[in-house]
Order: C-alpha cells, then structure tokens, then sequence
C-alpha cells in the first residue's frame, strides 16, 4: 500500500498541471467528464475575441491600447485553438497520460529510476516555470489597472477638465484588458462584472497557453526518458545466452509501444504547435508598414515587434524596444521549448540503432541477425514531431526561424538607411562642423565665420606661449607644455586650413559614401559597411579618450599640483594665479586685472579645446571615410568572387571594373588631401617623440614624477597617433590588394574567353599596390611605422647613455 502511494505521490508530482486544466475542462480522462467547464472555458475566450475585436476595429485611444488590445486578440484564438484541439484528441492525451502511471508503477531497475528522475526533473521545472511565468503575466494585467493612484490624483486636482481628462485615463486602466472603446464608462456593478469576466479570461488564457505547454514537454521529456532506458537494455543485450530471443522480443514489443506513444503525442499536439508557431510569426512582427503589406503572408508577420524595436531605437523610445524585446524573446523561448523536445525525441530514437550496433551483432546467427537487422533499419527513421504533420519541428527549424527573422529585420533596416548613415558619421560632423571642416556642409558665411574663429583661437594660443618662452625659457617642464601646444596648435591650423581651401576630395568621397548607404540591398554588403562604420567609431572614441585625457594631465597638472607643490616649496608664489597654458609672463607683460582671472581661464580654456577639436575633428574625418572606402573594397571584393558564366556577366563585369577605377579615383583624391598633412604630422611628431623622450631620461634620473607621467602620457598619445595613420594606410593597401586574389578565386576557368582577358588586366593593376603617402614619397604603413619605434628606441637609448655618462 506504502509503495503505491509512493507511485502516486511521484505520479502526481510528474503532472503539474493536472489540477489547473482540470478546471477549464481538458485533462484527458476515459470518460471525457468536465465537458460543462470546458464549454465555460470556451464560451469565456469566445466573448473576449469578440470584445477586443472590436476594440482593433474601434481603436478610440493611442496606438499602444490598439496594440495590446491585438496581442491580447491573438493570444485569446490560439487559447481557443487549444481548448479544442485538446478536447478532440483526449484519447490520444489520455494514453500518455496512462502510460506514464504504468511506467513508473513497474519500475525495478535503479538505473532506469535515476534516467526517468532525471528527465522528470527536467519536465518538472520547465513547467512549472512556463506556470508560474504565466500567472505572472495575468497578475500584470491586474496590477497595471489598479486604479489607486488615478483615484489619488483624482482628489487632489482642482481643476474640473483635467479631471475628466484623468478620469478618462482612470478608466482606461481600470479595464484588465484594453477594451475602453468597448465599454467606455459603466456604472459601478457593470464594472465589476466585466473585470470579473476579464479576470477569468486571463486565468483561462494563461492555462490554456501554459499549462498546456508544460503538459506537452512533461509527456515529450518522460517518453525521451523510455527512449534511452530502451536503448540501455539493447545496449547490454547478450546474444547467445539462454533466452536472448525471448528477451528480444520484450525489447521489440517495448519499441513499438514506445513507437504508438510517440505518434500518439504527435498527434495530440502537432496542430497545436502548428497553431503556436503562426501566432508566434504574427507577434513577432505585427506592426509591419504598409509598404509591406503586399509581401508574403509569413514575411509580413514576421515584421512586427522586430519592425517596431527599430522604430523604437530610432526614435530612442526606450519603453517600447523594451516591450518590444520582451514579446520577442518571451515567444523565441516557446518555440525553442516546442523544437527542443522534438530535437530531443528525434536523438533518442535515434540512438535506438547505434545501441543495436554497438552489441554483439556479429555472433547473431538465424533470426536473431534478421530481427537485429529490422531493428537497426526502424531505429534509422527517427520520429519526427511535426507542426501540422509538414514542419518538423528542432532545433534546425528554430535556426531557420531565427534566420529568417533575422534577415527579414535586415531588409526592414534597409527603409532606415539614413540611420546607418547617422551611426557612421554623426561623429565626425560633431567633431568637424565647429570648426568648419565638415564636408557636407553648406559652403557659406557662417561655416566661414566658424574656421575663422578657430583660426584666430590657434594663433592667438601659439602666441601666447611663444611670447612666454621669449620671457622666461629656465622651466624645463613648462617649456615642454609650450613645444607641445606650439606643435598641435600649428597641425591645427595646417588641418583646418587644408580642408577649408581644398575639400574637393572629401566632398566627392563623402558624396559617395551616402550613395553607397542608400543603395545598401544585401545583408552581406550591410554587415560590411555596419563593421567598417563600427571600426571608424571605435577609432573617434579611441583618438577623443587619448588627446582629451592628454590635455585634461596638462591642465591639472598646471593649475592643481603645480600650485600644491609651489606652496611647498615656496611661500611667496602662494598667491600666484595658475592658468591651463604657461602665461605667467605674459599676464603681467599686458597687466590684465585679477578680478578677470576667470575671464582669462576659460579663454585660453577654450583655446585648447579648440585646438583638440581641430585636430581629432580633421583626422577622424580622414579615418572614417577611409574606412568606409576600405569597407566599399570589400563589397567589390565579394562580387568580384562571385562571378560565374552567365548570359549577363559581360555587362556585370563591367560595372564591377568601373567600380573598381571609382574606387580608385577616391583613394588618390583622399591620397592627395592628407598628403601634405601627413608630412607636417610626421615631422612634429618626431620632434615631440625626441623632445619628450629626452625629458623623460632627465625626470627618470631626478626623481620627478610629475614629469614623468606627462612625458611617458604625450609620447604614447603619438605613438598611437601614428600607429592609427599607419593602420588605415597598410589596412587600405591590403583590401586594394586584395581584389586581384578574390578575382582567382573566382570561376575563371568558365568564364568566357574575351572576359578572361579582362580579367587579367584587373588582377595586374590590383598588383600595383594602392599606397598612403606622405609627400608623395614617404609611404605610411605598418612598416614605416616599425621604423619610426625602433628609431626612436635607439635614440632614447643614446641618450640614456650619454646622460648617465
């Protein structure tokens, strides 16, 4: 008596949901009782379509009520669906059902106790997961329209519009589900019995949805479990021994009963998942635009949480991508429960044939080899748990799914590709256009007033400290804060001037590069440009963090321990005013008041933020349109490899040379706007690497830490200066190059004669290579800049020893 109440209590345990889809009448039983609450369950989720149907078509508030009102809609047919097709297949849920009672009644092997305990756990916590999850969504319905806070606001407003204005929005909430439109204002008692109706719509929907779900895995893990208990018993079948061939015809017997389970629980579940999986694709993607309506059915569902998180994360709707996210991932998650157990069954069946194999089928002789042979055969076919009996349904087809949605969000993203363009060169115009060097600016008075002034700040900074240095030179440290901002100031001034007087190469590339966005058609080609903008924004952020923090050490240092150590060492200069720039000479030179010290600070302030701006501003001008001129490379790169013998490839190829000479003409414009650049960038770089390297030995001997950090700080910031210019110059070099290898990896070999000429000819100029030059004679890559470390080593290294010497 013990042992079977434990069977039960274990039984019972398996079967979660027994007691909730008891209630709404389909538990499958023999004798097909509960029929008075399932027809309550179903006249319940009848009137609710019927209500927030018409809520859809009425849609009297703001989108978002329409919205709820629709996944609520939907959500209420596929819980319809449900309710019926699991009342019409009770026979078929009632013999799993049944089969597990028996499974766990005859179970003496502890072996095959700890297999099924595994996979009951296994059912047990997804489903009670899945329940719980469920009962939480309706609490939210619940909690969202509890009507304390509105009523509180409505005491405390004195004015008798915005009450009913809040009274208006009060009752919308006070509804569970968005059906305002429907009811509108009901008195007191109306009310209550419509949300008592609501209320029990919810609680159907969710056990209907969920309960049901975690039924269907609990039967889908527990029949996996009898699967591989199966497959062990064939594993340790001993052929020969003393009735092996009646212990054969038990497993055989067990086989094809578990055979009949399995088609069993395909055949009470499949519509349903079929049911899901369309419910699924019209959630996912309900709010697709018009534009798209013409499209294939399943195209068009798939668009609308996807389609509605890029609006939101368009318009920075953080609220709605949130819902959005979670719809998404809530019904993701249920497919994957559905094509995980089929995957699941589909392995364990499976492994039916490998057990066989593994056993000692070759000492079988007569029917014993024949049975094993019809054995491996049937294990081979695996059963497939389907959605309508023509989509198996695994974890293959939920890749397909995401693929799919995926690649659908990748066309929907094409209708933004003024967005991508902002992704890639919003930071380069708020770097540039202050300064007016931003190519696609409007070429008038203003953008002219804009250069000008920066101009002014410049060379009123390098004024400022050249006059310094003409006072007062003995400061070793304050002579280096004087090179350092007399060399930037003027490559400033060099960069905003040459891009101001001649930015015809930077308006035809960047002219292009929003004809490249705009004709953006494939995921490949997107993926490409979305990673070469990525990298361009990466390198902004990385040049922002580097010149910032090295201007921000310059000024701290100047104003706050400068000051700290002055009063340490000397009393007199307590009261002497610190700036960002060295100017102590020249404030007194020109006898500006104390009482405009502050004036005077934010000014020359300014003067270096300006000097930062002009130059992170021109080269990250620079870096990102030769990004995105490599990342267009690479897009010819990929259609060059994808040539083949077809009736259109002469006029293909053709468009891909010209292309490919497009390409070539805005390097060389590119190449020719930052030469000149480049030569300044490298000479006053060299200097400061010399110039603070030499400081660097002299503060390591003293002992000053001070000096240390910001001569060890500014000759990183130009080494990874120049690092950047040698990275885009061999990166640029390399996908040129690269064009004339995805040629040969092409299918020349079938290619027509008088095209495989030309092809020749693209791969020999692909072998010139296309090279960034300072000066036109000075290459900038990888190489040259290997050169300039190890040159600078060296002579860090001679003075190091003629310093200690």
């Amino acid at each position: 008596m013990r042992e079977k109440d434990s069977i039960g209590k274990r039984v019972g345990n398996f079967m979660v949901q027994e007691t909730v889809l008891k209630v709404i009448g389909i538990w499958p039983t023999r004798d097909g009782s509960s029929f008075g609450r399932w027809i309550f369950a179903v006249m319940t989720q009848i009137s609710t379509i019927c209500s927030l149907s018409l809520e859809v078509y009425r849609h009297c508030l703001d989108i978002d009520d329409t919205m709820d009102a629709f996944v609520m809609d939907l959500s209420s047919i596929v819980s319809l669906a449900k309710l019926l097709i699991m009342r019409w297949n009770s026979k078929h849920a009632y013999t799993l059902v049944n089969s597990v009672v028996k499974d766990w009644s005859v179970i003496d092997d502890s072996r095959h106790e700890n297999v099924m305990t595994r996979y009951f756990k296994k059912g047990r916590i997804v489903s009670l997961m899945i329940l719980y999850l469920g009962y939480a969504s309706g609490l939210s319905f619940v909690v969202k329209a509890l009507p304390f806070a509105d009523i509180l606001s409505l005491k405390t407003s004195q004015n008798s519009a915005n009450s009913s204005v809040s009274l208006k929005s009060s009752l919308k909430l006070n509804y569970f589900l968005a059906t305002y439109c429907v009811f509108g204002s009901l008195p007191l008692h109306h009310h209550i019995c419509v949300l008592v109706l609501q209320a029990m719509h919810i609680f159907v929907n969710a056990v209907a949805h969920c309960a049901n779900d975690g039924l269907f895995f609990s039967l889908a893990m527990h029949l996996c479990g009898q699967f591989e208990i199966l497959k062990m018993n064939f594993a340790k079948f001993k052929i020969g021994e003393f009735g092996c061939e009646k212990k054969l015809k038990i497993l055989v017997e067990r086989h094809c009963q578990l055979a009949v389970l399995a088609d069993d629980l395909e055949q009470t579940f499949n519509m349903i998942i079929l049911v899901q999986l369309l419910m699924s694709a019209l959630l996912i993607c309900v709010d697709a635009s018009s534009d798209f309506i013409c499209t294939t059915l399943i195209i068009v569902l798939y668009s609308k949480s996807g389609f509605v998180f890029l609006v939101c994360l368009g318009k920075r709707d953080n609220v709605g991508a949130l819902k959005s996210v979670v719809l998404m991932m809530t019904l993701l998650i249920q497919l994957y429960l559905y094509a995980y157990a089929g995957d699941a069954l589909e392995s364990r069946t499976e492994e039916i044939a490998q057990a066989v194999y593994q056993s000692l089928w070759y000492q079988s002789r007569g029917r014993v080899a024949r049975d094993l042979v019809l054995i491996i055969n049937r294990g081979n076919l695996s059963y497939h748990l389907t959605a309508g009996k023509f989509l198996s349904m695994n974890i293959f087809t939920f890749k397909e799914i995401l693929k799919t949605s995926a690649s659908y969000l990748s066309v929907l993203k094409m209708k933004t590709s003024s967005l991508n363009f902002a992704y890639a060169m919003t930071p380069l115009k708020i770097l540039s256009w202050p300064v007016g060097t931003w190519p696609l600016q409007n070429y008038n008075t203003f953008s002219f007033i804009r250069a000008i002034i920066a101009l002014v700040f410049m060379s009123l900074m390098i004024t400022i400290v050249q006059t310094e240095l003409y006072f007062d030179s003995s400061n070793a440290e304050k002579n280096l804060d004087i090179l350092v901002l007399t060399v930037c100031g003027s490559l400033a001034i060099m960069k905003v001037s040459i891009y101001r007087i001649w930015p015809t190469g930077l308006i035809y590339n960047f002219t292009s590069a929003i004809r490249d966005y705009n004709e953006l058609r494939d995921e490949k080609k997107q993926a490409i440009v979305r990673k070469h903008a990525y990298m361009s924004r990466m390198t902004c952020i990385g040049m922002m963090s580097i010149t910032y923090a090295s201007a921000t050490l310059i000024m701290i240092v100047r104003v706050l321990v400068e000051e700290k150590l002055g009063n340490i060492v000397n009393v007199t200069d307590e009261n002497t005013l610190k700036y960002p720039m060295p100017c102590k000479y020249v404030i007194a030179f020109i006898k500006i008041p104390d009482n405009l010290h502050f004036i005077v600070f934010i000014t020359e302030f300014s003067m270096m933020l300006v000097t930062c701006i002009s130059n992170i501003g021109s080269d990250v001008l620079f870096f990102g349109i030769s990004f995105h001129l490599c990342g267009q490379v690479e897009i010819l790169k990929l259609e060059f490899s994808k040539l083949n013998k077809n009736e259109k490839i002469v006029g293909h190829f053709v468009t891909l040379v010209k292309r490919h000479i497009d390409l070539l003409n805005l390097a060389k414009m590119l190449n020719e706007t930052i030469s000149s650049i480049l030569v300044v960038q490298l000479f006053f770089s060299s200097i400061l690497i010399c110039g603070s390297g030499f400081q660097f030995i002299l503060a390591l001997n003293i002992g000053n830490i001070i000096m240390i950090i910001k001569t060890f700080m500014l000759m990183n910031t130009l080494l990874i200066q120049l690092f950047i210019y040698s990275y885009v110059g061999e990166y640029l070099k390399r996908r040129m190059e690269g064009i004339g290898n995805s040629l040969y990896f092409c299918k020349w070999y079938d290619i027509p004669k008088n095209v495989l000429k030309d092809i020749i000819y693209v791969i020999m100029k692909a072998q010139d290579p296309v090279l960034l030059r300072a000066g036109k004679f000075f290459v900038v890559n990888l190489e040259t800049y290997m050169s300039v470390v190890k040159t600078s080593i060296s002579y860090l290294s001679i003075l190091r020893v003629m310093v200690n010497t």
